[in-house]
């Protein structure tokens, strides 16, 4: 059996790419994309990689302050989407994942968090999309606007909170079942 030391790369490198460099390359180009169509050069997408960088981390904390806000302050609404699974804060999940969990685990879960915090990043697009119209969207008619951003939004929401829920139940599944330490 290969050893998982050697893939150890990958999936910090899809959580990063996952996280932060795909919210911000949307959000990015949403607003600026005629300017960044006009001149594509390499020193153009380095420096709008850099900002897509730094906005997608922007949104995954103002993203997660938001969402901890609605959810995990009400506990009810968090009761009700685990239906009956634990509640794991994201300390809990990561001391878990990097400490306890097999290799090949720790991988499918650290892609999975990405994922989730992902999709917790672009729900915050519709919000923004909300307040100042991006130009590229300028000529769909006012229904099509505003049905696209609630419709971007409920499935982005629907998208975070299913991985949540994964994420959950594979903490769950783990803490009954924890495997030997031959596998690990």
């Amino acid at each position: 059996m290969p050893s998982t030391d050697n893939f150890s790369l990958i999936p910090d490198f899809f959580y990063d790419v996952l996280l932060r460099l795909i919210p911000g390359t949307l959000l990015l180009s949403l607003y600026f994309f005629d300017a960044l169509k006009q001149s594509l050069n390499i020193q153009t997408i380095t420096i709008a990689l850099m900002i897509a960088y730094v906005l997608g981390y922007t949104m995954n904390i103002l993203s997660g302050t938001l969402w901890n806000w609605l959810l995990f302050k009400h506990r009810r609404w968090i009761n009700f989407i685990l239906q009956g699974r634990t509640h794991y804060d994201y300390p809990d999940i990561w001391k878990i994942t990097i400490h306890e969990l097999p290799g090949m685990d720790r991988i499918l879960v650290t892609k999975s968090i990405g994922e989730h915090l992902l999709y917790k990043s672009l729900t915050l697009i519709p919000l923004v999309c909300l307040f100042y119209k991006p130009g590229i969207l300028i000529t769909l008619s006012p229904l099509s606007y505003w049905g696209g951003l609630a419709t971007l939004f409920v499935l982005f929401t629907f998208c975070m909170l299913s991985t949540y829920r994964w994420l959950c139940g594979s903490m769950d599944r783990y803490k009954a079942y924890p495997p030997s330490r031959a596998e690990k």
